[in-house]
């Protein structure tokens, strides 16, 4: 013969009227971070406005695959920047607007998913610090190294007499440093350096 036990603890829920999805999420590539942007929602699921939005959630997943998706930050705008991240690397998007009323949270379905994958078409940071010292039959130059994690080298370019820049270096400089012995006396000389990745 079954026996029935008592009866659990009471739970009440409100049922709130989220919003619709998120939609026109698209991720922009900068030098520092993956800039996502989106619509705010113009209407609740029964088509009222969203009188309590009160965030959003990103998801993010390596995989884009349903069920992969991690949850990675929340903000009350509608665009977020991920500045962890790395060149050539896969990553996929999703963004959820939550709703807000009486301390109780809801969660819309999320938008479709976007993915990217970052490249490098940014050049390094111009290098600086440079200074040029006189030696015997040379000009040693001396800038502060570039602090780009794919810096490639540097190219050195000179002007003579107030003429045009052209490289002095014949291969890719790996130090900033550069000892010029290809100066005459009384001419006057400026250089400039560039970073390469």
């Amino acid at each position: 013969h079954p026996r029935r036990s008592l009866p659990s603890n009471v739970v009440s829920s409100r049922v709130i009227d989220v919003t619709k999805p998120v939609t026109n999420l698209t991720v922009k590539t900068t030098q520092t971070a993956l800039v996502l942007t989106w619509s705010k929602p113009a209407e609740t699921l029964t088509g009222a406005p969203p009188s309590h939005l009160s965030g959003y959630r990103i998801s993010t997943s390596a995989t884009g695959k349903p069920g992969s998706f991690q949850p990675l930050a929340e903000t009350a705008a509608t665009h977020f920047d991920d500045k962890i991240f790395q060149f050539g690397k896969t990553y996929h998007y999703r963004v959820s607007a939550v709703s807000t009323l009486d301390g109780s949270l809801a969660e819309s379905a999320p938008s479709a998913a976007v993915s990217v994958t970052p490249r490098d078409v940014f050049p390094p940071p111009a290098p600086t610090g440079l200074t040029a010292v006189n030696a015997a039959g040379a000009v040693d130059l001396l800038w502060n190294a570039s602090s780009s994690p794919d810096l490639a080298g540097y190219n050195v370019y000179r002007s003579t007499d107030g003429g045009p820049f052209e490289r002095v270096n014949k291969k890719r400089v790996p130090t900033p440093i550069f000892h010029d012995t290809s100066v005459e006396p009384g001419h006057h000389y400026q250089y400039a350096i560039t970073a390469i990745d």
